[in-house]
């Protein structure tokens, strides 16, 4: 597991290492969620990498390039469940 404190960290650690799944706050403190999801696509061609979106706003936007989104707070079992559900369909694509 890795952490990014920022969304420019995000893309560095992602580009040096890619993941497995993402899992990405919407509001990072350099650079909107969305944006950096576009240039994981983009950029570093991880198309397939299964992303799941965390935010605490109380109507999660409409993101159909993330596998998933949860609204803040969220149970662990949740993040877990579904977790398990992107790698399970990663798998299947690959």
């Amino acid at each position: 597991m890795e952490a990014a404190l920022t969304g420019e960290q995000a893309l560095s650690l992602a580009a040096e290492r890619p993941p497995d799944v993402i899992l990405l706050d919407l509001h990072m403190p350099d650079i909107p969620g969305t944006t950096i999801i576009a240039r994981l696509r983009d950029e570093l061609g991880l198309t397939k990498v299964p992303i799941i979106v965390a935010t605490g706003d109380t109507e999660a936007p409409e993101l159909p390039e993330a596998f998933a989104t949860m609204i803040k707070p969220f149970h662990l079992d949740s993040l877990l469940e579904t977790i398990e559900a992107a790698v399970a369909r990663w798998g299947q694509e690959q």
